[in-house]
């Protein structure tokens, strides 16, 4: 089972994304940014009766709706033009009204994530907004799957995916969550799950580790001015504070006396220490591409995935942890410094406990 997920850090893990899956009623979503997009490039807009088959195609999952929108927007060859421009090379929509068979991969499906929920887009911010809000309010018993992983009062928006294929399921969740303070896309693709109930549950658990694995536990915080020139009371709590990887993301003279104290006290030989363009030892507990993504500060999404395979699952569901950096190497933790405002910083140390095995 695929899933993947992505957050504000630009952290990113992967595990099976590239593999196939028929996408059910999550490539509605697919469907309504075609229209979209379509509309943008004619100077129009939908027209109401769109609009009213656009809010229960989401929001209520009809899948009439997704019929008539679907032709609407060209059938499979107008969406599939459209997912050439969105960047969706790994997904061919279903033909001849079966649409719910569109072939899809989780690295796709964060594709489709970051088109509706970041800039820059190819579709506009009104765009994004419509279809954010409508994925926002789906019905109360389609709000499974990844918001799961949501943090307790928390918004979320997600769309999912059901279907039968022939007798075994198909099970899919994608959607933006708040997951210990930070906004993730994370997308939950599977097969083979031989009940509803049981893929519910599976996506469910997965979209909470593929979250997890992430986030981390706030264990401090501090402030530090504009063009400090001494930061060795911030490096001091950093280093009380535990964390297995440091992450500076300010720049220029700031970056440069930052980093030049935290090698002057040593810290490159106690943590690992990174920066927005700038890495000091490589992170040993994550796969290099991870740590060249969280160095330079890409807001590039993550996956985990797999098929179910019931007398494996665990294990393949532990291997996909570990390639996020969760595994018997330890975690991935940050202090990030980013600007909060025109005159501080906002210094967050991050910490995940380190895992001699996944359980």
């Amino acid at each position: 089972m695929p899933t993947r997920s992505a957050c504000c850090t630009g952290q990113a893990a992967s595990y099976g994304g590239s593999e196939e899956y028929d996408t059910a009623s999550i490539v509605k979503v697919d469907i309504l940014s075609t229209l979209l997009y379509q509309a943008q490039q004619q100077g129009s807009q939908l027209s109401a009766a769109e609009q009213e088959l656009a809010t229960t195609m989401i929001e209520n999952s009809d899948n009439d709706a997704a019929s008539d929108l679907y032709y609407d927007a060209g059938a499979s060859s107008g969406i599939d033009t459209a997912n050439q421009a969105f960047g969706l090379t790994e997904t061919t929509i279903g033909t001849d009204g079966y649409w719910g068979l569109t072939n899809t991969t989780v690295d796709d499906q964060i594709r489709l994530l970051r088109l509706v929920f970041t800039a820059p887009s190819k579709l506009s911010p009104q765009s994004r907004a419509y279809i954010q809000g409508l994925m926002a309010n789906v019905e109360s018993d389609q709000q499974w799957g990844v918001p799961a992983a949501a943090d307790s009062g928390t918004s979320f928006e997600v769309k999912n995916g059901w279907l039968p294929n022939p007798t075994l399921w198909e099970i899919n969740s994608i959607g933006r969550v708040t997951h210990d303070g930070q906004r993730m896309l994370i997308a939950v693709l599977s097969s083979d799950n031989e009940t509803e109930d049981g893929g519910i549950s599976l996506v469910q658990d997965l979209a909470v580790k593929a979250a997890g694995a992430l986030g981390g536990e706030r264990v401090g915080g501090d402030l530090a001015p504009l063009g400090a020139v001494d930061f060795s009371s911030y490096l001091i709590k950093a280093q009380a504070a535990n964390p297995d990887v440091i992450v500076f993301l300010v720049q220029g003279d700031d970056m440069l006396n930052a980093m030049k104290q935290a090698v002057q006290f040593g810290l490159q030989n106690k943590v690992h220490l990174a920066g927005a363009q700038q890495v000091v030892d490589r992170t040993r507990s994550a796969p290099p591409a991870r740590c060249r993504r969280v160095a330079e500060g890409l807001a590039e999404p993550a996956a985990f995935g797999m098929r179910r395979e019931p007398e494996r699952g665990d294990d393949r569901v532990g291997r996909g942890l570990a390639h996020a950096g969760v595994g018997s190497r330890g975690t991935v933790s940050c202090i990030d410094l980013r600007f909060e405002n025109s005159s501080n910083q906002a210094a967050r140390l991050r910490r995940r406990p380190r895992h001699s095995s996944l359980a």
